[in-house]
């Protein structure tokens, strides 16, 4: 089904961001015997703490404010890279994920670049820490169902 099928319905955006912390490499031995460690084990120690969580949070504030989306006929979602150095500075940042639409991706690339510098890293973190964020821009017609992908 095309946008031109909802075209009497009223349509929203949802637009939502997620990050986590990239895991170090997997444990030789876990890897070994094929485990498949929890979300919980992969996350790097510093990553457990509340001031990473408080962290987090102002950091995705940051680019949620800077995101502006563009009008896009269907539910999409970018995942882009980067790194957060001790200084706040970003560098590497990339695309991880493409949603299949350049202008969907750069929008998502330039949140990123907008809202940096970040603030300066907490003394527990390490001297960088690396992130995926992504990015979801969902479309719902008036019924609450999503327009998916076309």
């Amino acid at each position: 089904m095309s946008i031109k099928d909802f075209s009497a319905l009223s349509i929203c955006a949802l637009a939502l961001i997620t990050s986590v912390a990239l895991a170090p490499a997997m444990a030789e031995d876990a890897s070994k015997k094929n485990a498949k460690p929890n979300a919980e084990q992969q996350l790097p120690e510093y990553a457990k703490s509340p001031t990473y969580s408080a962290y987090m949070a102002d950091l995705q504030r940051r680019i949620k404010r800077a995101w502006f989306p563009p009008k896009a006929a269907e539910t999409r979602q970018t995942k882009v890279t980067f790194t957060v150095q001790k200084n706040g500075q970003m560098t590497d940042l990339a695309v991880s994920k493409s949603s299949g639409l350049q202008i969907v991706d750069n929008a998502a690339k330039k949140a990123v670049e907008n809202a940096a510098p970040y603030r300066p890293l907490p003394d527990t973190f390490p001297s960088e820490i690396k992130l995926e964020m992504t990015f979801d821009y969902n479309l719902f017609n008036s019924n609450g169902n999503t327009l998916k992908q076309l």
